[in-house]
This record gives C-alpha cells, sequence and structure tokens, in this order.
C-alpha cells in the first residue's frame, strides 16, 4: 500500500460551509466518474433531509489537500457513504483506514465479530484494486444503475381516462401529508415523515415542478416520483420512484417516468440516471421498459476477518 500523504488532513463536519463545498466537489466530479456516477447534489440534500438524526451531519468526514476538498464519508447508524474525486483514488487508503478503525472499535464495544463492507461500481476499477489490496473481496451484487439519454421528443405518457399527472407546486399540508403517506405505502420499511419531506422540499435542490404524483379520478396519490437536476452536468436522476400496491402493474409509475423525462427534456437535460436494488425485479423491468440501459452494478465487497467470514 502507498505511504500515506502528507499534504492530506481529516476532520469533522465543522459548518455550513462544509456542506456547500462537499455539494461543489459532487457537481464536478460527475465528467470523470464511473459510468453508474457517485452520489449527487440531490442524493445528498435528500439524505441529509430524511436521516432519523437531524444532526446526522455533523458526524461526516472530510478530507482536504491544500484546501481542497478530495473526498467525504457520510456516517450513519448503518452504513458509510465514500464519496472521493475519480483523479486520486490514492485517497481512499486514508478513507478506508479511518473506516475500519471505527468498524473495529464499535464491534468492540459491542463484543461482536468485526466485517468491514463497501459498496463499489464494477466499472470502478481504481477502487477495486485499492480494496483488494486492503485485503477485501468481491461480493454479491448490491444494486444496478440505469441511464438513458434524454432529447427534445421524449414521448408523453399514457394514463387511463380520467387520471392526470400532477406536480407539488403549490402544495397545501393535506397535499404534503398525503404524498409521505403515498410514498410509505409504496415503501412499508421507511420511516419518512411529514418533518422530514418538508425538510426535504426546503433542500437547495428540490424542484417542487420535478415532484411528480399521479392522481387518480377521486384524488388519490397513485404513484410517485422525485427528480433532482443537475444544471451544470444536464443531468436528472429519479430518486426516489414508487407506487401504491394498490395501483401497481397499471402503468402509473412508468407514466410519471415519462412525464419526468419530458419535463427534464425542457429544462436542458441530457441524461436521465436512476438506481433500483439488483434483487427488485419489478423495478428493474420498469426501468428497461421506460427506456433505461442498465450501465453498471453496485457490488458488496467484504473484507476477511479472522474468522473466515
Amino acid at each position: 500500500m502507498p505511504e500515506p500523504d502528507a499534504n492530506l488532513h481529516t476532520r469533522r463536519f465543522a459548518s455550513e460551509d462544509d456542506y456547500e463545498r462537499m455539494r461543489t466537489m459532487l457537481t464536478e466530479i460527475v465528467p470523470g466518474a464511473p459510468r453508474g456516477l457517485p452520489w449527487f447534489t440531490g442524493d445528498l440534500d435528500w439524505w441529509r433531509a430524511t436521516a432519523s438524526d437531524s444532526n446526522q451531519i455533523e458526524r461526516v468526514q472530510l478530507w482536504d489537500a491544500a484546501g481542497r476538498l478530495m473526498g467525504f464519508v457520510w456516517v450513519s447508524d448503518d452504513e458509510t457513504g465514500v464519496v472521493v474525486r475519480p483523479e486520486n483514488p490514492s485517497v481512499l487508503h486514508d478513507i478506508y483506514a479511518w473506516i475500519e478503525a471505527r468498524t473495529e472499535k464499535a464491534a468492540d464495544e459491542a463484543t461482536t465479530p468485526v466485517r468491514h463492507d463497501a459498496l463499489v461500481y464494477d466499472s470502478d476499477l481504481e477502487w477495486q484494486t485499492v480494496l483488494t489490496e486492503r485485503g477485501y473481496r468481491r461480493g454479491a451484487e448490491d444494486s444496478w444503475a440505469f441511464r438513458q439519454p434524454v432529447h427534445p421528443a421524449m414521448p408523453a405518457p399514457l394514463l387511463p381516462a380520467g387520471y392526470r399527472i400532477d406536480d407539488m407546486g403549490g402544495a397545501s399540508e393535506d397535499d404534503i401529508e398525503r404524498r409521505v403517506k403515498l410514498h410509505l405505502a409504496a415503501f412499508p420499511s421507511s420511516s419518512l415523515t411529514v418533518a422530514q419531506y418538508r425538510a426535504a422540499m426546503a433542500s437547495p435542490t428540490y424542484r417542487p415542478a420535478l415532484d411528480l404524483i399521479a392522481v387518480a379520478p377521486g384524488g388519490q396519490f397513485a404513484a410517485f416520483c422525485n427528480i433532482w437536476f443537475e444544471p451544470v452536468n444536464r443531468l436528472g436522476v429519479f430518486e426516489p420512484v414508487g407506487c401504491d400496491p394498490a395501483y401497481r402493474r397499471r402503468g402509473f409509475a412508468r407514466a410519471v417516468l415519462a412525464e419526468g423525462l419530458r419535463r427534464l427534456s425542457a429544462l436542458g437535460a441530457a441524461t436521465a440516471s436512476v438506481m433500483s436494488f439488483a434483487s427488485n425485479t419489478a423495478a428493474n423491468r420498469l426501468y428497461a421498459a421506460a427506456g433505461f440501459e442498465h450501465v453498471d452494478v453496485m457490488r458488496n465487497w467484504i473484507k476477511a476477518t479472522e474468522d473466515g467470514r
């Protein structure tokens, strides 16, 4: 493994200036990123708004070199998300040394076996080289990345008579509550609250005209998608996408995707992206049917431990 970089320093998140530096870095690294792409500014805003701990941002760890942000780790109770500049993958050794020490300390305090995990795209060979050098082995598929080009003639959504596509522009308190209920119906394991959703709506990247709902004739919310648009990279990211179980297999999720692509086209987007768990066959078929191409796999890498796991 390489010698530590003497110019590289790590520290805890300190202020909103750090948050803006994180968001700026995410925008800057998109052109040189792997096919699946790293996080986006919208991902960061969504994660911050919907975190179970409202102060979770204060647990972020940053790595600087000569005053430039080189990478950061989003720390939560159940995972650590790693973001680095693709032109300097050597910082990953410092980051994973920090993560591993933190994991081992937590495991020791809880008297549980140590296990190190890392999520990496198959197309990111340099990242995989670093993990291999650190003793990790390639594991199972976690998520699939989908992309498609956005052009001026994106097809219109197909809906049964009486249904329509609406957005959250001018949403009332009742609309916000119904929007959260729809999210929870689509994702029963989610703990999203109205307060968290309001925080997401107040985030820098949120656009109410890109928060879309398929509405039934009686006014019921049937399906939804939220889109985060990055004008610098002309990139639209669908996150999340869902449908009430009572309305599934009737084309409503595909309809909000189609309308979202049309609205991205009007904003000048060149590319749209969406992620899905590898095991979610229905979602993967939906995205393929909506014109998205499966371009990359995010895989879990595991560091071997003394008990051989």
